[in-house]
């Protein structure tokens, strides 16, 4: 077997060795930790793949040692794959641009799990046996949540990198913008499909801003001259701003603001339909 046929082989391989990085941490009440334990211990033992496919660290909580403890709980390849093959969830297959439904037997065809998928999968296993909201109600867990990773500074360094490129790559009808969509690849892959083409609205959005934002401006620009120029003695600013703000231009601004309503819907319909 070749050196990477390995290294694909150890991402799904249940007998891989553990990250360092928890998958999942509980802020819990130390005088009920033993509730969440059991908890874990009825899912445990209710896995297809064998026991010990969740296990969990226990740390002292910093602020607060006498009340609260951190749970960090650490999901083995087998119980998320497992996972995954029951909910026919849908994985995109190695370097090609297509999802087709997970099988545990076949996990070196796959991409590896993003995080979206991650998080989908471990809150199923958890309701499986129980409730987190239920369990904040009853005071055993106080806070919850899944730690980022080094993804995390490759999207925000990723963003730094394209973002003034991507934003005036957005001004056109063409299809120029995906030489700098990086940042927005790595969000879906990340957060999700539906983060990504939020932000990726919001370039669009800034980008047609700014020649209205220029043109806005000249405009405002026009106005004061018109009043400095027409200003008399004694006059107050905001009356000689106010007799000279009706011009001619501002119909003109009027005009141009309907054209580029237009072509601003027009162009993230298309972008749109490309992204």
């Amino acid at each position: 077997m070749m050196k990477s046929t390995k290294n694909l082989l150890g991402q799904f391989d249940p007998s891989a060795q553990k990250p360092a990085q928890p998958d999942y941490i509980f802020v819990v009440n130390k005088a009920r930790v033993t509730v969440l334990y059991d908890q874990f211990e009825s899912l445990n033992e209710g896995c297809e793949s064998g026991k010990e496919n969740i296990k969990e660290k226990t740390f002292k909580h910093s602020l607060e040692p006498d009340k609260k403890m951190i749970v960090c709980v650490y999901f083995s390849d087998a119980i998320l794959n497992e996972e995954a093959e029951n909910q026919e969830l849908l994985i995109q297959l190695q370097d090609k641009f297509q999802n087709i439904p997970f099988k545990d037997a076949g996990r070196t065809q796959y991409q590896r799990f993003r995080g979206v998928e991650s998080i989908r999968l471990i809150k199923a296993i958890f309701k499986k046996e129980f409730n987190i909201q239920t369990l904040i109600e009853g005071g055993v867990v106080f806070e919850h949540f899944m730690l980022h990773t080094s993804k995390k500074f490759e999207i925000v360094e990723s963003i730094s990198r394209n973002k003034n490129r991507l934003i005036f790559s957005m001004l056109s009808f063409g299809s120029e913008f995906k030489d700098y969509f990086e940042p927005i690849n790595l969000i879906a892959d990340y957060y999700g499909e539906k983060y990504a083409l939020y932000l990726a609205f919001v370039f669009h959005h800034v980008a047609w801003l700014i020649p209205l934002s220029v043109l806005g401006s000249l405009l405002f620009g026009y106005h004061i001259v018109a009043a400095v120029l027409d200003y008399e003695s004694g006059e107050l600013w905001l009356e000689a701003y106010l007799k000279g703000v009706d011009t001619v231009w501002n119909y003109a601004f009027l005009f141009v603001i309907a054209i580029w309503s237009t072509l601003y819907v027009e162009s993230w319909k298309r972008k749109q339909a490309t992204i």
